[in-house]
This record gives C-alpha cells, sequence and structure tokens, in this order.
C-alpha cells in the first residue's frame, strides 16, 4: 500500500494562529464496568489508524481521553478515537498530555468516531445522549463525528451513522449503504476511508489498495509470514551457494 495522502486540515481560527500555550496532562475519563464489549473495536479502530499515520509526525491519533474547547468548559466528552491531522506541535507531547484541548492545540479533531455502550454511566456515548453530542461537537467545529454499534442498532439508530459539518455550522449525515452481504459502509473524506459494519465488527477499507487495513493481530501475522518466507528464502540461497561450492571444489 502506498504512503497515506494527509487530508487537507481545517483551517486554526484566527486566535489560535500564534503562540499555543503548553499543554497540560488531565486524568483519565471514568471507566465503566461494562465496557468489555467495546474493548475490541475501541482496540481495533485505534491501531488501524495509528498504524496508517504513524508516519505522518503532524497527525495525532488518540482515544478515551477529554476533548474540550478550553480547561473550563463545563462539558468534557471522551471520544473513543479521535483523528487530528495538521498539527504543529509534537505528537509524543499530545499524546503524554492525554488531553485535546482545542484552544491549546489551535484546532479540533477531523474525526470522531463513538462505539456503542450498554452502560447506563457512560452517558457521553449512550443512544440516547447523541443528538446532544451532536451539538457538542458541531459546536467545536468537528468536520466529521462517526459512531459504531457492533450490535447492529440495539444502541444506536443504526449499526453506523456518521455525520459531516456543514458551512452553516450544523451536520448533516452521510450516506450509508449496506450491501448483499450484510455490510453497512459509509465513506470518510477526512480518512479518505471507508468504514464497514462488517458482522459486527468495525473495520477499515482502503478504496486505492481495494483491500482492509489490516488490525493488530493481523500486522503480526502478516510480519510473522513475511519472516518466515524470509528465512526460507535465506535458507534456500544458503544451500544453493553450498552446492556450488561443492561443484566448484570437487576434491574437498
Amino acid at each position: 500500500m502506498t504512503n497515506p495522502k494527509t487530508p487537507t486540515a481545517a483551517t486554526a481560527p484566527p486566535s489560535f494562529a500564534a503562540g499555543l500555550p503548553p499543554l497540560t496532562q488531565l486524568p483519565d475519563p471514568p471507566g465503566t464496568p461494562d465496557m468489555a464489549p467495546q474493548m475490541p473495536d475501541l482496540t481495533r479502530a485505534l491501531s488501524i489508524l495509528d498504524n496508517r499515520y504513524r508516519a505522518c509526525p503532524d497527525t495525532v491519533v488518540m482515544g478515551n481521553c477529554y476533548l474540550i474547547e478550553s480547561p473550563i468548559s463545563l462539558y468534557r466528552p471522551y471520544p473513543h478515537c479521535m483523528v487530528s491531522f495538521g498539527m504543529t506541535q509534537p505528537k509524543a507531547e499530545i499524546i503524554a498530555a492525554n488531553e485535546y484541548t482545542i484552544g491549546k492545540l489551535g484546532k479540533p479533531p477531523d474525526f470522531v468516531l463513538e462505539i456503542a455502550s450498554n452502560s447506563p454511566l457512560d452517558c457521553d456515548f449512550s443512544s440516547r445522549d447523541y443528538p446532544f453530542m451532536q451539538e457538542i461537537y458541531a459546536a467545536y467545529g468537528v468536520p466529521e463525528y462517526w459512531r459504531f454499534d457492533g450490535t447492529g442498532g440495539d444502541y444506536y439508530a443504526a449499526a453506523l451513522t456518521g455525520d459531516r459539518l456543514t458551512a452553516a455550522g450544523g451536520y448533516e449525515p452521510l450516506p450509508i449503504a449496506r450491501t448483499p452481504e450484510g455490510i453497512s459502509r459509509g465513506y470518510s473524506a477526512v480518512l479518505e476511508l471507508e468504514l464497514h459494519w462488517y458482522a459486527g465488527r468495525l473495520c477499515f477499507w482502503d478504496p486505492d489498495a481495494d483491500a482492509y487495513l489490516p488490525d493488530l493481530p493481523e500486522m503480526q501475522g502478516q510480519r510473522d509470514a513475511a519472516r518466515a518466507e524470509r528465512d526460507d528464502a535465506l535458507a534456500q540461497l544458503a544451500a544453493a551457494q553450498e552446492l556450488i561450492r561443492q561443484l566448484q571444489n570437487p576434491q574437498q
């Protein structure tokens, strides 16, 4: 696969254009006792996107940390996954801060993903509250806000939904298609990827490569297979070299 193209980031507000303040570390968001069903898709999304943008120094992938406008913000949602392009501060510094404060970083994240929860304590991500979250993320200026429900629609209105920010400052729904195989799919112009609900799993399809992006176990399997193929090739090369040596020196 070729190196991913970095989408054009939103222009930073004029008030943030110069002299960004230093970052401070915020505590982890509160955990929920029944978050286990979310973890496979959360881990999958973060590992896939982190691997895709690992070589892009100005692209940050974060998860389960606070997203706020300023340190005094009343509402402090903590999206499961965020991607932000065109960052000027060091990636490691932003991640270590365990926060995404728009006023300090100069721009909102470009992509926000939430994964459905059945926890009554996880109010920020419940299906009952997502219209309220739409208002918050629209006010923050987040270009794309996605929601994934592994159950197929028990907690959100559908298995997969996405919104894009309009010039008027509100969200409009992104088209979601359903294939004959039962896959729900929608295109993220920000990521230049398709998000898929595929047999209850969250997957990312790369239209350029015409393939799914691998998750961490798949990447490890590919590396193991490549290593085994390399070792086999080296063994064959060594055997061929030994045969040539014997043919060239039959007395030995």
